[in-house]
């Protein structure tokens, strides 16, 4: 019983420094992440005047007939 009241401080020590020890250790990696790629840019609708539209629609119905 003796050697138990002993270890008991001795362990709490061990853990008090070892846990942030063995996370500070295990949290960095070695080598730096390298940078990530840009985001592509979304497609935006772009403005089209509606004698644009009106072309391309005939083209359209010109092609499937």
């Amino acid at each position: 019983m003796h050697y138990v009241e002993i270890a008991i401080p001795i362990l709490v020590l061990a853990a008090i420094v070892g846990l942030p020890l063995r996370a500070a250790l295990r949290g960095r990696s070695a080598r730096p992440r390298p940078p990530r790629p840009p985001r592509r840019r979304k497609n935006t609708l772009r403005d089209v005047s509606r004698s644009q539209m009106d072309e391309d629609l005939q083209d359209l119905i010109r092609r499937k007939s």
